[in-house]
């Protein structure tokens, strides 16, 4: 059995020189963190939905989306996250956005820290000391790894307890570390719904390895977190609330906020509800097209994506540089699938099968680019797969060309480890340099508010700006319809909604006047905040209504305008 099947004996004559290997591991996180600890922690996007949540429950008013016009109940993201939040604001005694969300820096920055050492101390397990190490630092150099970081996301914080989970299987012959393994798996599932993949993983093991009881035992448990929230999801969709909503396209399944998982992944395409139902077959064919480009998404997440890769080429790079990138990113997923398959071949299986599992859970989703967000949180057991092959290729070396394995076997992982660790190194300078910005606005009490972010993209600038008009100008009360309601909700206290994605500009002014809407956003159309962009939707009404909607505000370039209903007071 080779070294990477079995757990690694602890060194014995060797804590001095590993001693200096966690301080520089600890360095190397602490160091992407130290211009950032003194801001709040970014909400933009998804992240505004956290929080939002968090203040729901902290204000006793459930699990409620606040944005929403009647503040209806939330069904898409479980709750554990948004849980934290609400500790946080219960004890500090304030839901402001800028004192709560500084502390959750402070906590993020402590759970990164945390994450940095489990993966390494997961991969000691498996990997011979020379070769943890490296692993860890491809890791914590991953773009991904420390842009989601940034973000109240839940990705870090999954990461962590999926990795604190199997550290603690490894010791699952006794009890307590059984009792951590199921805590640990119940708060992955209580942070991303794809944490049923974890369950599915578990109990798989002990069915392979025959252990019937442990299996019952495991399946048993597993069902108590999927039940409650499932039932949960149930009670809301059955209720009254939800079937007679407070305007008529509340519910609408391309409401990726407002409704559950299982209803956007059954759309054909969630941004262009018009396209229908997805059929079986339409399933069918997302999954395969999404596993195929899966192995280049794998290299995305082990590097970086492939535009951050481009960068030094700018924007107009050749296309036989688009064509390279493609086949090294490529070629590196499927160096990390190999070791996956290897990993399957040997014991313990668990790890590879929760991979397997994870990728075609993501392969469902209809999000293509939300693939990398969502296979993050793998980061460290994709390492562990990538130095798996790695150490095949040594091995296999060792018996075709046993004179020159030793020098040929080196020369190729140093290779390999060398070419992704620098260019992570690139991009990561370059993401500290050129990538990460300060956003200042206005806040809801008169103050400045900044925080540092990273993709600060001009749209965002021009966003922000309008939002700033918007908060001198709306009246409370008055509903705002844009791409990203729960950030204008978080940052002008004012109601908010997407528009509705009803391409017959008839039917779309009625859906704006059953809320009614006061103020409607136009955004380009290449202007996308979260994957989508409303601008198909929302010029027909403009187009079709002048009569009804007046422009009140746009950026110099035009790309943003703020249209107001006329008579809406």
């Amino acid at each position: 059995m080779s070294d990477t099947t079995k757990l690694a004996d602890p060194p014995t004559k060797s804590i001095p020189y590993e001693s200096v290997l966690l301080i520089f591991i600890f360095a190397v996180a602490v160091l992407s963190w130290v211009p950032r600890l003194t801001t709040p922690i970014d909400l933009r996007n998804d992240a505004s939905v956290y929080f939002i949540l968090g203040t729901s429950l902290a204000e006793g008013k459930g699990y409620r989306l606040l944005n929403e016009p009647g503040n209806i109940e939330a069904t898409q993201y479980p709750p554990l996250l948004p849980l934290i939040v609400a500790v946080y604001q219960s004890v500090l005694g304030t839901s402001d956005a800028i004192v709560v969300g500084q502390w959750l820096r402070f906590t993020f920055f402590i759970i990164y820290i945390i994450f940095s050492f489990s993966i390494y101390f997961l991969l000691k397990r498996y990997l011979p000391l020379q070769y943890a190490f490296p692993a860890t630092l491809i890791c914590l150099l991953s773009l991904y790894n420390y842009l989601m970081s940034n973000m109240l996301a839940p990705e870090i914080l999954f990461g962590l307890t999926t990795t604190l989970f199997f550290l603690c299987h490894t010791q699952n012959n006794r009890r307590v570390y059984f009792i951590f393994s199921y805590i640990l798996a119940l708060a992955s599932y209580g942070l991303r719904t794809i944490g049923v993949a974890l369950f599915a993983a578990w109990i798989a093991e002990a069915l392979l390895k025959k252990e019937f009881k442990q299996m019952v035992l495991r399946l048993a448990l597993s069902i108590i977190p999927i039940f409650c929230w499932q039932g949960y999801i149930y009670h809301v969709e059955s209720s009254p609330d939800y079937k007679n909503p407070v305007y008529v396209y509340q519910r609408a399944d391309y409401l990726f906020y407002n409704v559950s998982y299982a209803r956007s992944v059954f759309m054909k395409d969630s941004f262009r509800p018009e396209s229908g139902r997805a059929t079986a077959v339409d399933i069918s064919y997302r999954f395969f097209r999404n596993l195929k480009r899966m192995p280049f998404h794998i290299g995305e997440v082990i590097t970086a994506e492939k535009k951050a890769w481009a960068e030094p080429f700018s924007s107009n790079y050749p296309r036989k540089t688009e064509l390279a990138l493609n086949i090294i990113l490529t070629i590196l997923g499927c160096m990390i699938i190999g070791g996956v398959i290897l990993q399957l071949a040997r014991q313990p299986w668990i790890i590879p099968i929760y991979i397997l599992l994870t990728i075609a859970a993501i392969c469902l989703t209809p999000w293509e680019v939300q693939l990398v967000r969502y296979l993050t949180p793998l980061c460290p057991f994709l390492a562990l797969a990538l130095f798996t092959s790695l150490l095949y290729f040594k091995e296999l070396l060792s018996k075709v060309l046993p004179r020159a394995s030793k020098s040929v076997g080196v020369f190729f992982t140093v290779s390999v480890v060398s070419l992704i660790l620098i260019e992570q190194s690139i991009v990561y300078y370059q993401a500290h340099t050129g990538w990460i910005d300060e956003i200042v606005y206005n806040a809801r009490d008169g103050k400045k508010a900044q925080h540092l972010a990273f993709g600060y993209f001009q749209s965002e600038r021009d966003l922000n700006t309008g939002l700033d008009w918007l908060m001198e100008q709306a009246e409370p009360g008055e509903v705002v319809a844009a791409s990203v309601p729960p950030w204008i909700y978080l940052r002008t206290g004012l109601k908010a909604v997407m528009p509705p994605f009803e391409i017959n500009p008839e039917k779309a002014q009625k859906q704006l006047d059953s809320i009614p809407v006061s103020y409607l956003f136009f955004e380009e159309e290449n202007f996308t905040i979260n994957g989508q962009t409303t601008s198909q939707y929302v010029s027909p009404v403009i187009q079709n209504y002048p009569n009804l909607w007046e422009q009140v505000y746009s950026t110099p370039d035009g790309k943003v305008k703020i249209y107001r209903r006329v008579n809406s007071r």
